[in-house]
């Protein structure tokens, strides 16, 4: 999306890190949010940011999956990317039922596999760290556990802005305002963005963001 997905403000009008916390805050003793190593200019309110141990430029996403593991003080970690946003609570009550002694991992209607959509043990920690480190693939990682089919529609990433359907917050507002002269929407738009930063979050069209900000992890 070339901006960092987890403060992109959907499908509520809050960053999407946000909405996926309260989608897993029913089934969850404690939220945490995997990051990659960096300055973050957002305050996470209720929710504990780790970062994880990835060497620079090494974007594996099983370095965040380790992360989590290693910062998890119950036997088991649920996991999802901030990325999902169609994913509700009754599926990963689903895929929490349908779990082994190791965990579970979710697959779409085709039964290809979701590696990031998992109940996982937190013996797992080092293995992850091995696989990341040696470039294997997160498919292969969960290859073993039980799968747990949900709707495709719930597995559903937002890749792009315009798959949510939407217009991005500063230019739905400009939409609303036609008979301001460019000058006016220029400082609208400054003004929009600024409110926006100051709860978190990143408009994916906004032009000041088009070459991406993208020090968050979206897991």
């Amino acid at each position: 999306m070339g901006v960092d997905k987890a403060r992109v403000p959907f499908p509520n009008h809050q960053p999407m890190a946000l909405h996926m916390a309260s989608v897993m805050a029913p089934l969850c003793t404690r939220i945490r949010l995997v990051r990659r190593p960096g300055p973050d200019p957002m305050a996470w309110p209720g929710i504990e940011v780790v970062t994880d141990g990835a060497p620079d430029g090494d974007a594996h996403p099983l370095w965040g999956v380790a992360a989590a593991l290693e910062a998890c003080q119950t036997s088991h970690a649920l996991m999802v990317p901030c990325d999902l946003p169609w994913l509700r609570s009754v599926d990963l009550r689903q895929l929490l039922r349908s779990a082994g002694p190791e965990g579970a991992v979710a697959t779409d209607g085709s039964d290809r596999l979701q590696p990031l959509v998992l109940m996982l043990s937190t013996s797992w920690a080092r293995r992850a760290v091995a696989w990341a480190r040696e470039g294997r693939s997160a498919r292969s990682f969960v290859d073993g556990l039980p799968r747990v089919a949900l709707e495709d529609e719930v597995l559903r990433n937002l890749n792009h802005w315009s798959d949510a359907g939407r217009t991005g917050p500063i230019e739905r507002l400009l939409e609303g305002l036609p008979f301001l002269e460019a000058e006016q929407r220029t400082r609208v738009a400054a003004g929009e963005r600024g409110r926006l930063a100051s709860l978190g979050i990143i408009d994916p069209q906004d032009p000041v963001h088009s070459t991406g900000d993208t020090s968050g992890d979206p897991s």
